[in-house]
């Protein structure tokens, strides 16, 4: 007998009231002394942005590629272990004009800062993938302000300066919702959805990648499955061998998504 097949709604609401909302209860109930605790903390350099912009970011949510270019845009999401991430980055140093863009997890930064540095170091584009692995719409507009700002407190002390301009919702949840694109887009931060997804469970990743790869994809990976980092070097390989230049969201983005000013 098949099972039965549930959208996207409906399978992040049963998460909800499982696994992951086991998981996200623990974040919920520490908001409130979370958010005392950086309250007052300066952000303003994040959200230094004009009315215009704002509108203009919050309506160009980005879900594929500039398409006129053999570009291709690898993305990982989550944060880990330095293993991992290292598996990641050694793949792309044979070639440096190949970039990635790595949307963290805000509440695992301090055990990721070592690497945090090196991404940044090397060239490659930090995201934000919101404070925890929260699906968004279950959020209120406090709560989402009050965690992207611990997001950028939490990178402003480890790359101080560095300005965050992209992100992307966990689960892809809330793709399309005005409110939170519109709260995303008063610091800064523009949505990035994804055109194709690696697996990264599976030994056929590197040819999920390669088979699905069309002028402006945008690859979403994670850093901690396993043949997303260990297939690292094959996928970047593959992709060159196709003729693809492998360039971070902020390079490889539709000139539409582009804000003029």
């Amino acid at each position: 007998m098949m099972g039965k097949e549930f959208d996207r709604r409906e399978f992040l609401e049963l998460c909800g009231r499982g696994f992951l909302g086991v998981c996200a209860l623990p974040h919920l109930k520490r908001f409130d002394r979370i958010s005392r605790f950086f309250q007052g903390l300066d952000v303003s350099s994040q959200s230094e942005i004009s009315e215009d912009e704002i509108q203009f970011i919050a309506e160009h949510e980005i879900r594929i590629g500039d398409s006129s270019r053999d570009v291709v845009m690898m993305t990982y999401d989550d944060m880990v272990s330095e293993r991992q991430i290292e598996s990641i980055l050694s793949a792309y140093r044979p070639y440096p004009d190949c970039k990635a863009t790595f949307f963290y997890l805000g509440d695992r930064l301090k055990w990721s800062a070592k690497s945090i540095g090196k991404i940044a170091e090397e060239g490659h584009l930090l995201g934000s993938h919101f404070w925890n692995h929260t699906p968004m719409t279950t959020l209120s507009s406090d709560e989402i302000k009050r965690w992207f700002e611990l997001n950028i407190v939490a990178l402003e002390k480890i790359l101080p300066g560095y300005k965050m301009k992209y992100f992307r919702m966990p689960y892809g949840d809330g793709v399309g919702n005005e409110r939170i694109l519109t709260l995303a887009a008063q610091f800064g931060l523009q949505h990035v959805f994804w055109t194709t997804g690696s697996n990264g469970l599976i030994p056929d990743t590197y040819r999920n990648v390669l088979r699905a790869a069309k002028p402006g994809s945008i690859v979403l990976s994670h850093i901690f499955r396993l043949y997303d980092y260990t297939q690292a070097n094959m996928i970047v390989d593959g992709l060159l061998e196709k003729g693809f230049s492998l360039e971070t969201i902020d390079t490889g983005k539709k000139p539409g998504d582009r804000y003029p000013g």
